[in-house]
């Protein structure tokens, strides 16, 4: 039995990257932007597998060899509850209640799987409460309270993961698994205004660090040409904010506008999700941080 432990709804550095590899290691049935279902490996299952496995076939040579013997021992009690016992723990393993986990983003909310003699029930993400089971992360169940293990480790990235995943105003998170989807989902959020935030974030979480780029074809093939990411050169921006000493109140808050000929251009409070564009050489910049795309230099234009 795990342990409950108040962790708040809250997107700390630094969320798993959930690699199409890692999916298929870790049993997800489904993950797009819509549906996150896993159904966790359970040790216990597996080790009655095993050994009823074994003990039933040990028991299946014993009955084939002796069972047209009248004296043979294979008639006592402790031999033949045995073997029933083993058959038993075999069908118990097999047939075990699925432990499948569903996080509906779109609904901001997590069906638990059947538990003890609870049936099947869904909840708010908002009220799941996370917890330590055994080394591994986990969650309360609503009715009972013991805390059911689901993917990750406990002191892992894996409870940003799924805070950062159901909350359906921010970007997918990292990965490869989510790249398919992640244009559809951001045209969603652009559809719907850019809802506010469910959930705060402690790190920076725009669609061009999670892995989409909302910018025109120019910029795209600009980009394309550069040798790091959008979030290397946010990096170099936000220390050189700190070493002088220029308060970010969020990570969000430092805002990328574009290329402006070999220069990254960024400013502090500047609205969100907006297209990045290549600006124009005469263009007279002011208040906003350049970050040179070769020396990664930072320089700020009052």
């Amino acid at each position: 039995m795990g342990k409950s432990r108040m962790m708040e709804h809250i997107i700390y550095p630094f969320p798993t990257v959930l690699t199409a590899e890692l999916a298929d290691s870790m049993n997800v049935e489904r993950a797009d932007d819509k549906f996150f279902v896993f159904n966790p490996s359970s040790l216990i299952r597996s080790t009655l597998i095993v050994i009823g496995g074994i003990l039933s076939c040990v028991g299946i040579i014993v009955i084939y060899r002796e069972i047209n013997d009248p004296s043979s021992d294979l008639y006592s009690p402790p031999i033949s509850g045995g073997i029933v016992a083993s058959f038993f723990l075999l069908l118990n393993g097999l047939l075990a209640p699925s432990r499948r986990f569903v996080l509906d983003r779109m609904k901001g909310t997590v069906t638990f799987p059947r538990h003890l003699f609870f049936p099947r029930c869904t909840i708010p993400f908002s009220k799941v409460i996370p917890g330590y089971s055994n080394g591994n992360l986990g969650f309360a169940h609503p009715y009972s309270g013991i805390v059911i293990p689901v993917l990750g480790a406990y002191d892992s990235g894996w409870w940003s993961f799924y805070v950062l995943y159901m909350d359906k105003n921010r970007p997918l998170p990292q990965g490869d698994t989510f790249d398919p989807y992640r244009e559809k989902d951001f045209l969603r959020r652009k559809a719907e205004g850019f809802p506010k935030p469910i959930y705060p974030n402690t790190i920076l979480v725009t669609d061009a660090y999670m892995g989409y780029i909302y910018g025109t074809d120019e910029f795209k093939q600009r980009l394309s040409k550069i040798k790091h990411r959008i979030v290397y050169y946010y990096d170099r921006v936000s220390w050189y904010c700190q070493k002088h000493e220029i308060e970010i109140p969020n990570d969000n808050d430092l805002v990328l506008i574009g290329i402006w000929k070999k220069q990254f251009v960024f400013k502090l409070f500047a609205p969100e999700n907006v297209e990045y564009i290549i600006l124009p050489d005469d263009t007279v910049l002011t208040d906003c941080f350049l970050c040179d795309s070769n020396t990664a230099e930072v320089k700020y234009i009052k």
